[in-house]
């Protein structure tokens, strides 16, 4: 049985996520990945190969890493911030396994490597678009090693406002994007829906309110940076991992030695900016 370390939570005694954390820096640091497509039929830099997928997938698990649930890192991250006394366990060398939208690949391609793997994931899919045909391959995919969470109704900006739109109007329609999603999978799925992609890894006040308040309990960006004791609830952040990343980019992702900063881009008139890793390192 692998070694595990003990988290007291009222002493704040925490295992270290990374191999080779700088002094003065976090307890721990925790990297959530965020995959989109894994197809070799389309390119993008949001579509990771299967090969490379599966590449990925086979270094974690020859160099030890312990993929959990991510149920798991928020109950832990919750156990942090609570004053009661209490105890979590968590593995060495933890990593979360995440998928945004709706991509079919997600659970033709990806789901089996996973499932070689044993290893446990997360898809925030979004409502838009769905036939029954879609209800009954999620409801399926329920029952997997894969965890359905929401991404809203339409994935739009939850942060802009359209032309001419009044901020009533505004708040309104963005209630209803965080809100009416959670319901409408709970019918759909029958189970609770606790976690929430923003769009585009995006978010601001307004937005952490509304999700708040529609119920959710842990709310989650894409735009990099780790998880360590100073991350809010409301706003977990995530590695995209983008088709130009190389393995040694991943590695160090991976191992909590990523110090990078972002680099913000436009993308043509969308209402929307891609945010990238600085891969200068």
């Amino acid at each position: 049985m692998k070694k595990r370390l003990i988290l007291l939570a009222s002493a704040f005694l925490v295992f270290t996520g990374a191999h080779n954390v700088k002094k003065n820096q976090y307890r721990f640091r925790v990297p959530i990945l965020c995959y989109h497509n894994i197809s070799d039929k389309v390119n993008g830099r949001f579509t990771i190969t299967p090969e490379v997928f599966e590449k990925h997938m086979k270094y974690l698990f020859t160099h030890n890493y312990n993929v959990i649930p991510l149920e798991k890192l928020v109950k832990f991250l919750r156990y942090l911030k609570q004053k009661n006394k209490g105890k979590v366990f968590l593995p060495r060398n933890p990593i979360v396994i995440t998928f945004d939208d709706n991509y079919p690949s997600i659970y033709k391609d990806a789901l089996p490597i996973l499932n070689k793997f044993k290893f446990k994931s997360v898809n925030f899919i979004y409502t838009k678009y769905m036939t029954k045909n879609n209800w009954k391959i999620y409801r399926k995919i329920t029952k997997s090693s894969m965890a359905l969470e929401s991404h809203t109704l339409n994935h739009v900006n939850l942060t802009k406002k359209r032309n001419k739109e009044d901020i009533k109007a505004f708040y309104k329609r963005i209630y209803k994007e965080i809100r009416d999603s959670r319901e409408i999978l709970m019918k759909k799925l029958k189970k609770n829906i606790k976690y929430l992609a923003y769009p585009y890894g995006v978010f601001n006040g307004m937005v952490k309110r509304f999700a708040r308040l529609a119920g959710y309990s842990a709310m989650f960006s894409a735009l990099g940076g780790y998880v360590t004791e100073k991350t809010k609830l409301d706003e977990i952040p995530r590695f995209t991992v983008f088709n130009n990343f190389d393995m040694k980019m991943f590695k160090k992702i991976v191992s909590g030695n990523w110090y990078g900063g972002l680099k913000t881009y436009k993308r043509g008139k969308c209402d929307f900016e891609i945010r990238d890793y600085n891969f200068d390192f």
